[in-house]
């Protein structure tokens, strides 16, 4: 970050020396300063306020002994204060609890900068702050830069001002628009430089403030600015240090319920930002597979908000994308399920091992000895009477057990029980005007076929079944493959629950399909120029 009027990185960093020893000095009056120049910088978000915020963090380093500078190194990124500028640690106790105090409300303070409406309020008060004149009205006429002109007053006519009204319109409204936006992004910036320094004071003791600074550090995370997102980073890493955690993936699941809370927050109609549920796939991203044991809270929340905004692409795309990253978490923490393959003989494979041609034959042919073997051996009919007919049983005979031990379905797991619930609660999203959400929830399907049993995904398949092959119908090209997919990948999984449905449902809508292929084939002007359609290379078919 360069200041506009200091030519080199020397200047800038001998500045930034001269403010952070006049906080060292001042000790804890200059808290007066930090915040005068704090209330300077939450009036806005032009280049009045970013200055005023730059001032403050620089101050504010000097005070507490901390420079952040310094601390981005290798050598100095556990958080060591440095003692050049004073510290806290030197502090009277009165003085200590009064620094601690001033933190924690700069905290509170500075979260409120990301209180908007988050549907384009941001790049609003950038293109307000790169005009300058309302931020300077905003202290009065004794704030206004001093101007000293030499000569006569050139006379402006009507024709001049329209002339130059129409010039700066034309050519300086999207300049001062995009530097107004570059603006707001380092004041946004330099706001979480505050949050970093706060946590370095208050230690062990600032995770209670994540309520109010956690949505900041993850909506910065998901921001397309390099320099917005890349402090964002850096002001989670010094976080969790100061915080006295051993990564950033347990401070989020330590606190997750805070960031989790501020997100949902932010899909209500009156404060809706759209960037909410990329907050929540980064902070599933970054919690990594242990978020499985909080999976079920995120899982709720989006649901409960694809009832409320069905209708707005947008937001359910979104929330979509949460989803797809809980199932990623899933699959990660959840080895999949070992099932027989199909071999081409007919009948499971004893092996994951794929045989073809003559070692696939030679198989099944000591397979078939084999059954032929075993019809020698009696047939075990079942359970039988043991007792006459008509004979009650006794009080002191002990009751036979009506169903065998052992052939009782293995109880899910948490993590299948929780695909399981996506599933059920995805099926009447496959009928969903987006085309985008359509295949997205196929692919979800799919996904879910390679961890549950067929106990857990056969009710949900069997009530899906009408709208997966509508899907096959679909106008988008990308739909009806996303359908076939998950067809293949349910019959190669449930082989058997499968086999009707292939046979009744799935191959005469094949047929269908490849029938318009070979007639488009007959129709192509590429292809007749060969030899015909069933042997030139250019066909579609012979592409697919």
């Amino acid at each position: 970050m360069r200041l506009r009027y200091v030519g080199s990185s020397s200047s800038q960093l001998a500045v930034e020396r001269m403010l952070r020893g006049l906080g060292a000095a001042g000790g804890v009056d200059a808290l007066f300063s930090v915040e005068w120049f704090m209330e300077a910088a939450t009036a806005g978000k032009g280049a009045l306020e970013t200055s005023a915020l730059w001032c403050a963090c620089r101050v504010y380093e000097g005070i507490v002994g901390v420079s952040l500078r310094e601390l981005s190194m290798p050598s100095e990124s556990r958080g060591v204060r440095l003692g050049a500028y004073g510290g806290i640690d030197k502090m009277k106790v009165e003085d200590r609890r009064r620094v601690e105090k001033t933190a924690r409300q700069l905290v509170k303070t500075v979260s409120e900068l990301w209180e908007t409406d988050g549907l384009g309020r941001e790049e609003e008060m950038g293109e307000q702050a790169s005009t300058g004149s309302d931020s300077l009205t905003l202290y009065g006429d004794s704030r206004l830069p001093t101007e000293h002109v030499k000569g006569l007053d050139p006379l402006i006519t009507l024709l001049d001002v329209r002339t130059q009204r129409a010039i700066s319109i034309s050519a300086g409204t999207e300049r001062s628009s995009a530097e107004g936006r570059e603006m707001a992004k380092l004041h946004a910036a330099l706001a979480l430089q505050t949050l970093s320094i706060s946590s370095s004071i208050l230690g062990s003791r600032f995770p209670p403030l994540l309520l109010h600074a956690i949505y900041p550090i993850l909506r910065s995370l998901v921001s397309s600015h390099n320099l917005l997102s890349s402090t964002a980073m850096a002001a989670l890493h010094h976080v969790t240090t100061a915080s006295g955690y051993a990564a950033p993936a347990n401070l989020l699941l330590s606190n997750f319920d805070y960031a989790l809370d501020s997100a949902s927050r932010r899909l209500f109609r009156s404060r809706l930002d759209l960037k909410a549920t990329k907050v929540l796939v980064i902070l599933v991203r970054l919690v990594g597979k242990d978020v499985v044991q909080r999976a079920g809270d995120v899982v709720e929340e989006c649901f409960d908000r694809l009832d409320e905004y069905h209708g707005y692409s947008t937001i359910v795309e979104g929330l979509v994308e949460v989803l797809s990253e809980v199932v990623k978490a899933v699959e990660a923490e959840e080895e999949p399920t070992e099932r027989p393959r199909p071999n081409v003989w007919g009948g499971p494979a004893k092996t994951t091992e794929i045989k073809s041609g003559t070692a696939a034959f030679m198989e099944w042919c000591k397979q078939r000895k084999m059954d032929k073997e075993s019809e020698d051996i009696p047939e075990d009919f079942g359970p039988a009477p043991h007792q006459p007919w008509g004979r009650e049983p006794q009080p002191d005979e002990d009751d036979a057990p009506t169903d065998p031990p052992g052939n009782d379905p293995p109880k899910p797991s948490i993590t299948q029980a929780l695909i399981s619930k996506i599933i059920r609660r995805c099926l009447p999203f496959l009928t969903h005007s987006s085309p985008l959400i359509r295949a997205r929830m196929l692919s979800l399907m799919r996904s879910a076929t390679v961890v549950l049993p067929v106990e857990e995904i056969g009710p949900s398949i069997h009530s899906a079944w009408p709208f997966i092959l509508n899907r096959l119908k679909d106008s988008q090209t990308f739909v009806v493959t996303e359908a076939a997919n998950l067809i293949d990948a349910l019959a190669w999984n449930f082989g058997e629950f499968m086999g009707s449905r292939m046979q009744r449902d799935v191959w005469p809508a094949y047929r269908k399909m490849l029938e318009a292929l070979e007639a488009g084939d007959r129709e192509s002007a590429l292809a007749a120029r060969k030899h015909g359609p069933d042997t030139t290379p250019y066909s579609h078919s012979h592409r697919l």
